[in-house]
């Protein structure tokens, strides 16, 4: 017989909560409301700075749940301004000059107005900081209470928005289904409402998805879809969408040529400056595949150099490390992986930090003594080569105007 540990049964010690199976996630219809807010929490639950993000994040949300489940009418202001004054007192858990607690603390001032418009405007903000920080559960569930007030509220510039933030969040988790329906259903309201740029980036979306799924043919289909409209309108934006879309395409299927045609035209119509910085960083890492790395470096310099999105940076710095990797010189090759390296792990960059930490291997090992291995590198074609001498001949020209 087992020895009695003397305890009353009812009060005998619990098992230790690490000892025990972890329970599935409940769908977000059967679960609390706003329970998905915490779901950032599983498997990082002893993270303390998570858990007082994700704690205040699920009392922020709170205030406009309840606005979305009785009526924004049927909340009396002076119950709704209290209980924003109680998330407010809770700010203070947060550092002074913490980014999100700035951002909350503005959230929290739009959505005393109690208009549609802004409480879905204010909590698509506020769902875009959890995006920045990784943490998706957040996201996701401050974009589809964005979207549940646009659909009640008739909000379809807000709906478009928020299905598209929505299909973001899904490509980023691999939900592939949702996120295609989503964009699909975004560009279908934009289309209806005649705005061509956000039709334009719904579709973007769901090509980029389809990429991550390497349905290629699909993809072109689409962005060639968006090219024929794009010219039909004659809106040069959304023509260059399209070949930017078709550019990364004809990479994805290792066709450096048709890959650079079409870049170099997309280039060509792009305005924004940080689309161009993108679009050069592309046009870097395609003529180091065609091998020109003359080329590949003016780009490579110009994105990694000029543009303000930490993740053109990062990947144009990335693509310099392994072409100074490749041409013999290491410590130019160390500068730039170390650079990639820091703002890839500042900004949660996981893809740029996986290739980073590859080729920091490559390195070491070179630095050993051992054979890199360095890519294969092809032989330009007619194309590569013409592009290249107009990248020559442009000059100081390629810098963006606005930069």
């Amino acid at each position: 017989m087992a020895r009695s540990s003397g305890w009353p049964r009812w009060c005998e010690p619990m098992a230790r909560y690490d000892r025990i199976a972890p329970l599935d996630s409940p769908p977000r219809d059967r679960a609390f409301d706003a329970w998905t807010v915490l779901r950032d929490l599983a498997g990082r639950e002893r993270d303390v700075d998570l858990g007082r993000r994700a704690r205040l994040r699920f009392l922020a949300l709170r205030p406009v749940r309840r606005l979305v489940q009785r009526g924004i009418e049927n909340v009396p202001a002076e119950s709704f301004d209290r209980q924003i004054e109680g998330v407010r007192e809770e700010l203070g858990q947060l550092p002074a000059r913490d980014p999100e607690r700035i951002r909350m603390a503005q959230y929290l001032h739009r959505i005393r107005k109690r208009t549609p418009l802004a409480l879905t405007t204010a909590t698509l903000d506020l769902g875009e900081v959890a995006e920045a920080s990784r943490h998706f559960g957040a996201a996701e569930e401050f974009y589809r209470t964005a979207l549940e007030l646009a659909d009640a509220y008739n909000l379809a510039p807000e709906q478009v928005i928020a299905l598209r933030l929505l299909g973001r969040v899904f490509r980023k988790v691999g939900a592939w289904e949702e996120a295609e329906r989503s964009y699909q259903r975004a560009a279908e309201i934009a289309l209806h409402l005649d705005d061509r740029r956000q039709w334009g980036r719904a579709l973007d979306g769901l090509g980029l998805a389809l990429r991550h799924q390497k349905r290629v043919d699909r993809a072109r289909q689409l962005y060639e879809t968006m090219l024929e409209r794009g010219r039909e309108w004659d809106d040069e934006a959304i023509t260059a969408q399209a070949l930017n879309g078709l550019c990364l395409v004809a990479l994805d299927a290792g066709d450096a040529e048709q890959a650079l045609e079409h870049g170099w035209a997309a280039l060509g119509l792009l305005t924004d400056p940080e689309d161009r910085y993108q679009v050069l960083g592309t046009l870097g890492e395609i003529f180091l595949l065609a091998g020109i790395p003359r080329a590949a470096d003016r780009c490579l310099e110009l994105a990694a150099t000029g543009a303000r999105r930490p993740h053109t940076r990062a990947q144009a710095l990335l693509h310099r490390a392994r072409l100074a990797s490749d041409e013999g010189r290491a410590d130019a090759a160390s500068d730039h992986l170390r650079e990639a390296i820091r703002l890839a792990k500042e900004h949660r960059y996981a893809d740029v930090l996986g290739r980073a930490e590859e080729l920091l291997v490559r390195l070491e090992r070179e630095a050993a003594g051992v054979a890199g291995g360095a890519v294969a590198r092809g032989h330009p074609g007619a194309v590569a080569r013409r592009i290249a001498t107009e990248l020559e001949s442009l000059g100081e020209r390629l810098v963006p105007a606005a930069s």
